[in-house]
């Protein structure tokens, strides 16, 4: 499985939250329920304590207080395989800058997709069209969640995407930005390159 970001990812990285109810009259720690988070401040570590540490590829550059910065082609980071495997529900959720000068089209990140000629199963969100996609198989398959935009270029944005049974929302900024109530795919695909 891989994450890919053009620019850089921050702090909050990436958030994948299983379907768990939270009572009111409770505190939630920032933990309670996580599946992986990477804070991106120096490493790749899984800081939700489930050990889900991910492998930083290429040449990206660390930047205190910024997070990650990718070149847009060929760094990365890779997340454990099979990390979304099982669940029913799932919340990603990201700083990100996109450079102005980014080509397109990309992804800010993807998770399944253990083919690298054609898909097979995964999730991703691209700020080019600003949008998430779920599939079974290959573009073909996709049901997506869209903004009716492209994702804002050289500003730091909060990304979020949220699936729960047949709904998908996308929001900026803590803003509801797109949604989708007919989303009949709720699993990725459980292996990942």
């Amino acid at each position: 499985m891989r994450m890919r970001s053009l620019f850089a990812l921050a702090a909050a990285a990436v958030l994948l939250v299983p379907a768990a109810p939270v009572r009111a009259a409770e505190a939630a720690e920032i933990t309670d329920g996580l599946v992986l988070w990477y804070k991106l401040d120096g490493s790749a570590a899984d800081s939700s304590g489930h050990g889900r540490d991910g492998v930083v590829n290429g040449t990206p550059t660390w930047t205190a207080g910024e997070g990650l910065g990718f070149n847009g082609s060929d760094t990365y980071v890779k997340a454990p395989d099979s990390v979304l495997s099982g669940l029913t529900s799932v919340s990603v959720s990201f700083d990100v800058l996109i450079d102005p000068t980014q080509s397109t089209p990309y992804f800010i990140y993807g998770f399944g997709n253990s083919s690298g000629s054609s898909g097979n199963g995964y999730l991703f969100t691209t700020g080019n069209g600003f949008r998430t996609s779920i599939a079974t198989g290959n573009w073909s398959t996709e049901q997506t969640t869209s903004a009716p935009y492209s994702l804002f270029r050289g500003a730091w944005k909060h990304v979020t995407y949220t699936q729960a049974g047949n709904t998908g929302i996308l929001y900026e900024d803590g803003v509801e930005v797109g949604r989708n109530t007919g989303v009949t795919t709720t699993r990725v695909r459980s292996v990942a390159a």
